[in-house]
């Protein structure tokens, strides 16, 4: 089953919120694709997983050096699981699949010497201290890879016949170009020698002597090489055979090699995956840090319980606009819950900041906030404005009719964020079946967390129900020759005045009415701000 279908997640900004779990390998980028959530009936699982990244954090905070040193360590790691594969299967490995093992062992060896260094080397569990033993015979303690000579007794023979024939083919070539030379009175002919035509009597001179042929000509020029005495063509043939023999022998010693790493085969997989895990404990150090995060309580209930709660695309992007986030409180313990207050006051994007702890813990990362107890949930539907719906053939409340209908069947423990319900369509029918949608979520396993305007769902007196506080900042002698200069500057007002914190209310209890107010700080004709107040009070 989904968690949040791509609509909810664009909607809530968790693509924007997951964008900011960054990974540094590709282990990890695979672990995280592939992380089933933590759903209703997993609480103690997830709490135990929250108590091992809290551990984790505790150990990170005091060696932030070392953590960066495994992160560039991270970095190198390339998918070696093909290679192993194949020599689980009895194949011959490539002499690039070797150093790809090799690379591998490597820095997973030099992750495992931090980690023990900071006495938490059980993370990785393994130890590639043998495999890159076996894969660096000449202790160089580097990372490539060759077919040593240290492998094989008779493939160090044969290397070294194969360098002594060279070295004697080098000197007898270099004795045999000197006496050509002598011979021939010319002077650094190296094993060619490039005429022009126009040189006719040297071409006559190369031609008729003993110790060049002609190997080509164009309409320039005419090149000659020396020929090849005898002997040095004994040592030519004596070279390709002491090559095909070392061929030969290098391929037994990678047989012998892949036959090793098959042995191997099931710790390299469990150790490429561990790297996976590492990745992610260091990517939630990481979070934590950067958004002054803790690690939450995880219940059974259905008690949402938040203390100076963040939401992070809005707060950074409010930050931009240097303008100040106000962070969030609330505690929800019933089943449906219904949030009144001014526009622009916070409604959704407390429902979103609700939605996005939720996608947190269900990873089991550390939430941005002073204190957080939550349940678990098998899903997240927000209804609300979409991004981008694809229902171009239906309205607004059409579209929300149709989703609304297709959550409600889902089973499990959903959370359901329901925003401005009924919008779209004239006030009193959107009020009666706004209360009517609210009332049927009492008999859902679900929790509801809702915004609207409306008045009808106040009087659900089983229902949780809270309102923003709104602008109650707002000076006493505020007047219309205050309006802003520009919609910036409105904004940045707004901001100024609205209090954004979540107030217990009882049922039934009057709607706000910041409406114009808002509209005032926003600089709204001034004229149309009081024909507006003239009508309310008619």
């Amino acid at each position: 089953m989904f968690f949040a279908n791509k609509r909810d997640k664009v909607s809530l900004n968790l693509d924007n919120l997951e964008s900011n779990l960054i990974l540094n390998s590709i282990q990890g980028k695979e672990f995280f694709a592939e992380k089933e959530h933590f759903k209703a009936g997993d609480e103690e699982e997830a709490q135990k997983e929250y108590e091992k990244i809290e551990n984790f954090i505790k150990t990170a905070k005091k060696n932030k050096n070392s953590i960066e040193e495994i992160k560039m360590y991270m970095s190198h790691f390339e998918d070696i699981r093909f290679s192993i594969k194949r020599a689980g299967s009895g194949e011959t490995l490539e002499l690039h699949e070797f150093y790809e093992i090799k690379h591998f062992a490597f820095f997973y060896q030099k992750i495992f010497a931090v980690l023990k260094k900071l006495n938490i080397a059980e993370i990785l569990c393994y130890s590639m201290e043998n495999l890159f033993a076996k894969l660096d015979p000449d202790k160089k303690n580097i990372p490539s890879f060759k077919i040593s000579a240290n492998y094989s007794p008779e493939l160090k023979a044969t290397q070294e016949e194969l360098a002594d024939l060279s070295r004697k083919r080098k000197n007898g070539m270099r004795l045999h170009f000197s006496r050509v030379e002598q011979e021939t009175g010319l002077k650094n002919i190296g094993g060619k020698i490039s005429v022009s035509r126009f040189q006719q009597d040297m071409i006559r001179q190369l031609t008729e002597s003993d110790y060049f042929v002609r190997e080509s000509e164009n309409f320039a020029n005419q090149t000659f090489s020396v020929k090849i005495p005898e002997h040095i063509l004994a040592y030519d043939s004596k070279i390709t055979e002491k090559t095909e023999e070392i061929k030969k022998t290098e391929e037994k010693v990678r047989r012998e090699l892949s036959s090793y790493i098959k042995s191997y085969r099931n710790d390299i997989l469990r150790a490429y995956e561990k790297i996976g895990e590492l990745d992610w404990l260091v990517c939630r150090f990481d979070f934590s840090e950067k958004y002054d995060c803790i690690i939450p309580k995880i219940n059974k209930g259905k008690k949402i319980y938040l203390r100076e709660a963040v939401n992070i695309p809005v707060s950074e992007h409010l930050e931009k606009s240097d303008i100040n986030y106000q962070k969030q409180d609330l505690e929800i313990e019933k089943k449906v819950n219904i949030i009144t207050g001014a526009n622009m006051g916070g409604k959704t994007t407390i429902l979103k900041t609700i939605g996005q702890i939720a996608l947190l813990a269900s990873y089991a990362v550390p939430i941005p906030a002073k204190k957080a107890e939550l349940p678990l949930f098998d899903f997240i539907f927000y209804s609300g404005y979409a991004v981008d719906t694809g229902k171009m053939d239906l309205s607004s409340f059409g579209e929300e009719v149709v989703q609304i209908n297709k959550a409600l069947e889902i089973s499990g423990r959903g959370l359901y964020l329901i925003d401005e319900l009924g919008r779209g369509t004239n006030p009193a029918e959107g009020d009666a079946f706004c209360r009517a949608v609210f009332e049927e979520f009492l008999s859902k396993e679900a929790l509801m967390i809702a915004a609207t305007h409306f008045s009808r769902p106040s009087e659900i007196s089983e229902a949780g129900h809270f309102r923003i506080a709104g602008l109650k900042n707002l000076p006493e002698n505020f007047e219309l020759s205050s309006q802003t200069e520009s919609l910036q500057t409105g904004l940045k007002r707004l901001h100024e005045y609205m209090d954004y914190s979540l107030l217990k209310i009882e049922p039934n209890s009057e709607p706000p009415h910041d409406a114009l107010r808002v509209a005032e700080l926003l600089g709204v004709n001034k004229n149309i701000i009081l024909k507006a107040k003239k009508i309310l009070k008619k």
